[in-house]
């Protein structure tokens, strides 16, 4: 059956015309953008860096079954047919629909299209306000991809051909959170004749220097007069010269006009500005100097950014390390099994220890579909590998992949490749290298209790037996020369006076202790030596080891790549300062703690702090144990970390992750008695929007989902309750988004709906059927539902809903399948028949009995099919 839809654009595509291609996409779910073959260098660098968003296909890569199903083409931004690009030949195809969305003046040429046209300023504008009538949902780089058609089609809005229709796609665009420092860094305003003139002058003046690892850049002009702009080239200058700092110097008479502009809040300019008597933004200063020289002047500039405290993302902080490969000898179905586990795009391939290449998921998935599952990785992967320094900027892994044509870049460091990045990475970066300076730069340290406090608040934490077995693991590991902490939330509860549950330990060598615990002990133990853990039961307690480590959470954070490492950096990867402390339980260092990023300080203060910026979009299960034990141990976020939290949910962190740790976190938090606490904690940081697409929860919906929590104790009916009531009170309910968010399985999500279409016309039905009829339609549905709209209902459905929870509900038919099939009827759906019948005769009081029903069934003999 001929199905498919493919969208096609003009050769030479600019940014309206691959944003239109995208939003077309969009109201076509399931379309396919054909790749326009040629575009501009601007909207090259766009298809480049978000290719994993735009997702465009190149006619080779598609099966050609694909083109013998089209049903429909969409053409954006042209209505001529030699305009268009590759894909061009589909239009002579047959019994296909032509679609032609332009707004360029004049007629088509494309033979039976339907034209869909309109007088804005930017193609995108028409596909944008089409999207916002559908209501359709997108994500804020989405949003910020749209923006730029419009933007650059209408001259940043100054063209004159710009209409309110433009205004009121990018106020739809905005709503979503358009990033307007990705937008100003592909479009800009034009210049003027002096002010190209002057860019020139400064161009061919400009001096680089490399300070500190920074790229700073200065240039000079002498002018007879001010010329307006000098901003604006400033800005131009940092577009097109790879520079983190620009110096523009303007000299008029003997005054001289500074401009000092930076590519991002990690080169904080406010403190150089003081050198010339300037100020400003963090980002963009100016000042004046009279009676300087060009060359003292930047002198003076220098010399303070030799001092500047600058921080600024390099690639050792974003990659992924170590690098996980696939051997070249690995089948089709092994590569494409990884990547789906662990959210990759793309993996090295590896032969005799060496990297030879890179596969990318689209090829892995192309071999696939065409039966190749059990083909060699080494057959379809590709060679090429593009390498990054350690210490190079964002910039500089974005130009790497861009003029390289690649998805991910291997970083080296001293001849032996240290980590990857991958553009999911990079853009992960750019949203937060600003947030870098929330952060404090270095931790004070704090005083920290002696071993004896220390070992007195482990002893009145803990039963005597277990403080026993403690010391004796001390006494095992002192013995093998190896290293052992207590970690982590045991530590956490005993310094707030609670008992340890859970005892987690780090050691430098997990496996060997576990070999001499198995040796001395009649426990149940695991060893498990791929990860470095050991699991060992004693007495019902359950204490797990593990080796020294740090783990990346890679992408989509489904699964930690681990490696040895010292106990510092095995707290560092930790989720929050209160829980990255250790505790020596070797017998002479027993009750020593070591507390490297201020947590026991922040324990005292009752603060719940990251301990890194990324920390959120790296596990954005922490979004909700944050908020778990602001519940529970009654703490606050550090400013920093409210900041870092709002930030990661404004950027979708939550709503397009798919990790099951981030469901169990959710669902824990959905089910406390607290409920009341979590809704408004959620409503402040933007989770409820973001999860739900609501602003807020009314207050009837609150109480309901309270009073329902306090008869019913089971986790798993509080949590369908909740989101049972929440998207009652909303409207409608999206099965896969309530699947991806909260992992429940469709079936019982269809459950809920059902639920939810009787209860949204409940009304209706209480006074068009009569009372019999409407309990046989509550029977069909989930008590549970029907129990959570008792508690949200008012007047007479309520006092009904109490009847029918505590009465009417219970009344039913005695006969059974067996019954009927005992008595000659004809088994099929006329059963279902006869069993609603003849509950609906007993609730009418016309029968009362198993034999009143058999008695019924035989006097209407007629009515009913028989053997």
């Amino acid at each position: 059956m001929s199905n498919n839809t493919v969208i096609l654009t003009h050769a030479g595509a600019d940014f309206d015309a691959i944003a239109s291609a995208f939003a077309a996409s969009k109201l076509y779910p399931g379309s396919v953008v054909i790749h326009p073959g040629s575009t501009d260098i601007n909207a090259q660098k766009i298809i480049s860096l978000f290719s994993d968003i735009l997702n465009f296909k190149k006619m080779r890569d598609l099966p050609k079954d694909f083109f013998e199903n089209i049903s429909r083409i969409i053409v954006v931004d042209t209505r001529l047919k030699n305009r268009i690009g590759n894909g061009v030949e589909l239009l002579k195809k047959e019994n296909v629909q032509i679609v032609v969305i332009d707004h360029h003046p004049g007629e088509t040429d494309i033979e039976n299209a339907i034209v869909i046209n309109k007088n804005v300023g930017a193609n995108t504008t028409i596909l944008v306000n089409l999207l916002r009538l559908k209501k359709v949902r997108l994500t804020p780089i989405e949003a910020t991809i749209l923006a730029l058609g419009i933007y650059e089609d209408t001259g940043s809005l100054s063209f004159p051909s710009v209409t309110s229709d433009d205004f009121k796609a990018l106020e739809f665009l905005f709503s979503f959170g358009v990033d307007m420092k990705l937008i100003h860094r592909f479009t800009s305003p034009f210049l003027q004749e002096e002010q190209l003139n002057l860019l020139k002058t400064l161009l061919e003046k400009l001096k680089e220097y490399n300070l500190n690892g920074h790229k700073i850049g200065i240039t000079y002009a002498d002018l007879e007069k001010y010329i307006p702009g000098v901003s604006i080239l400033a800005h131009k200058i940092l577009e097109m010269i790879d520079l983190d700092v620009i110096f523009v110097l303007v000299k008029i008479l003997d005054t001289v006009h500074i401009i000092g502009r930076s590519v991002n809040e990690s080169f904080n300019l406010t403190e150089i500005a003081d050198t010339f008597n300037g100020g400003g933004h963090p980002t963009a200063v100016s000042g004046i100097l009279k009676g300087e020289s060009i060359d003292k002047v930047t002198e003076k500039i220098l010399e303070a950014v030799n001092l500047a405290n600058f921080y600024s993302l390099k690639a050792r902080d974003i990659m992924s390390s170590p690098v996980k490969t696939i051997r070249s000898n690995a089948t089709i179905k092994d590569a494409l099994e990884i990547m789906v586990k662990m959210g990759y795009s793309g993996l090295p391939v590896e032969e005799n220890g060496e990297i030879i290449g890179i596969i990318e998921k689209k090829n892995v998935e192309k071999a696939y579909l065409f039966g190749k599952r059990n083909s060699s990785v080494k057959q379809f992967f590709s060679p090429k590998i593009v390498l990054v320094k350690a210490f190079d900027n964002l910039r500089d892994i974005e130009d790497k992949m861009v003029n390289e044509d690649v998805g991910r870049v291997l970083v080296e460091h001293n001849g032996r490749i240290v980590g990857i990045i991958s553009r999911s990475d990079l853009l992960k970066a750019y949203k937060f290298e600003d947030m870098m300076k929330e952060i404090p730069r270095s931790i004070k340290t704090s005083q920290v209790p002696d071993k004896k406090y220390i070992a007195k608040v482990i002893e009145n934490a803990t039963s005597k037996e277990t403080l026993k077995l403690l010391k004796e693991f001390g006494k095992i590991a002192s013995s093998l020369n190896i290293e052992i902490y207590l970690v982590g939330g045991a530590v956490r509860d005993a310094l707030l006076g609670k008992k340890m549950v859970d005892f987690d330990f780090v050691t430098s060598d997990a496996v060997s202790l576990g070999k001499k615990l198995k040796e001395k002990f009649n426990g149940t133990i695991e060893i498990f030596e791929e990860t470095q853990t050991v699991h060992f039961v004693f007495n019902n307690v359950n204490f797990d080891f593990v080796t020294a480590r740090r783990e990346y959470y890679i992408d989509k954070s489904l699964v930690p790549v681990i490696e040895k490492a010292t106990l510092k950096e095995d707290l560092a990867r930790r989720d929050f300062t209160i829980n990255a402390m250790a505790v020596d339980i070797r017998e002479k260092n027993f009750g020593i703690l070591f507390d490297y990023f201020n947590g026991y300080d922040d324990l005292l203060k009752g603060i719940i702090r990251v301990l890194k910026p990324l920390s959120f979009i790296e596990d954005p299960s922490r979004i909700f144990r944050a908020i778990k034990y602001m519940i529970e141990l009654g703490f606050k976020l550090s400013k920093e970390t409210e900041i870092l939290l709002k930030k990661a949910v404004e950027i979708g962190a939550l709503f397009s992750s798919k990790s099951e740790r981030v469901q169990e976190e959710l669902r824990e938090l959905i089910v406390k008695d607290e409920i009341d606490r979590v809704i408004q904690l959620f409503t402040n940081y933007g989770i409820i929007k973001e999860l739900f697409r609501i602003n807020n929860i009314t207050k009837s919906t609150i109480n309901a989902i309270k009073l329902f929590y306090k008869i019913e104790k089971s986790a798993i009916k509080r949590l369908y309750a909740f989101i049972f009531l929440t998207y009652l009170s909303k409207g409608n309910i999206n099965e896969e988004e309530v699947n991806r968010i909260f992992g429940i399985k469709k079936n019982e999500i269809l459950k809920m709906k059902e639920a939810m279409e009787t209860f949204k016309n409940i009304r209706r039905i209480f006074k068009k059927e009569d009372l019999a009829s409407v309990v046989l339609k509550l029977n069909r549905l989930e008590l549970i539902y029907v129990q959570a709209y008792y508690y949200k209902a008012k007047g007479i459905i309520k006092k009904f809903l109490k009847d029918y929870l505590e009465k009417l509900r219970f009344i039913k038919n005695e006969l059974k399948g067996s019954d009927l099939k005992e008595l000659g009827l004809k088994e099929g759906p006329q059963y279902r028949k006869i069993f609603d019948l003849l509950t609906i005769l007993r609730l009418k009081g016309e029968i009362k009995n198993k034999n009143d029903e058999i008695k019924y069934l035989l006097d209407h003999k007629e009515e009913f099919e028989w053997k």
